[in-house]
Protein backbone atom coordinates (compact mmCIF):
# COMPACT_ATOMS: atom_id res chain seq x y z
CA UNK A 1 0.00 0.00 0.00
CA UNK A 2 1.53 3.23 -1.00
CA UNK A 3 1.85 5.59 1.39
CA UNK A 4 1.30 9.66 0.09
CA UNK A 5 2.72 12.40 2.66
CA UNK A 6 1.08 15.48 2.71
CA UNK A 7 2.19 18.38 3.84
CA UNK A 8 -0.06 18.41 7.10
CA UNK A 9 2.61 15.41 8.08
CA UNK A 10 5.48 17.21 7.72
CA UNK A 11 7.46 19.30 10.57
CA UNK A 12 7.44 22.66 10.87
CA UNK A 13 11.10 23.70 9.99
CA UNK A 14 13.56 25.18 12.39
CA UNK A 15 13.71 28.71 11.66
CA UNK A 16 15.80 29.55 14.92
CA UNK A 17 19.15 28.79 16.73
CA UNK A 18 18.09 25.94 19.45
CA UNK A 19 20.31 26.55 22.68
CA UNK A 20 22.73 24.31 22.99
CA UNK A 21 22.92 23.00 26.85
CA UNK A 22 26.84 23.77 27.59
CA UNK A 23 26.93 21.96 30.50
CA UNK A 24 26.63 18.80 28.45
CA UNK A 25 30.14 17.12 27.29
CA UNK A 26 30.93 17.67 23.57
CA UNK A 27 30.13 14.91 21.32
CA UNK A 28 31.76 14.01 18.11
CA UNK A 29 29.69 13.20 15.05
CA UNK A 30 32.07 10.88 12.36
CA UNK A 31 30.80 10.40 9.06
CA UNK A 32 27.72 12.23 7.06
CA UNK A 33 25.99 9.13 6.06
CA UNK A 34 22.41 8.50 7.14
CA UNK A 35 23.15 7.43 10.51
CA UNK A 36 25.11 10.11 11.44
CA UNK A 37 22.34 12.62 9.73
CA UNK A 38 20.12 11.43 12.09
CA UNK A 39 22.25 11.51 15.09
CA UNK A 40 23.53 14.91 14.71
CA UNK A 41 19.69 16.07 14.13
CA UNK A 42 18.79 13.94 17.47
CA UNK A 43 21.56 15.85 19.53
CA UNK A 44 20.59 18.90 18.03
CA UNK A 45 17.24 19.28 18.93
CA UNK A 46 18.04 17.89 23.01
CA UNK A 47 20.72 20.61 23.18
CA UNK A 48 23.77 18.25 23.38
CA UNK A 49 27.26 19.94 21.87
CA UNK A 50 28.84 18.39 19.06
CA UNK A 51 30.95 18.74 16.27
CA UNK A 52 30.93 16.73 12.86
CA UNK A 53 33.41 15.65 10.66
CA UNK A 54 33.23 14.23 7.02
CA UNK A 55 36.20 13.57 5.27
CA UNK A 56 34.29 13.84 1.73
CA UNK A 57 33.57 16.70 0.12
CA UNK A 58 29.56 16.00 0.50
CA UNK A 59 27.26 14.28 2.43
CA UNK A 60 25.41 11.36 2.34
CA UNK A 61 27.84 8.37 2.71
CA UNK A 62 27.25 5.19 1.11
CA UNK A 63 23.93 6.55 0.06
CA UNK A 64 25.65 9.52 -1.73
CA UNK A 65 26.17 8.10 -5.81
CA UNK A 66 29.07 8.60 -7.34
CA UNK A 67 30.70 9.97 -3.95
CA UNK A 68 34.11 11.84 -5.08
CA UNK A 69 35.87 10.27 -2.16
CA UNK A 70 35.33 6.79 -4.24
CA UNK A 71 33.60 4.99 -0.91
CA UNK A 72 30.27 4.33 -2.41
CA UNK A 73 28.82 0.94 -2.48
CA UNK A 74 25.99 2.48 -5.01
CA UNK A 75 28.46 3.02 -7.39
Amino acid sequence: MAYLVRPEHLAKPVTSSLPVNESLARTYVIGAGSSEIAAANALCLAGVPFDWFERGSAMGGNWLFDNPKGSSACC
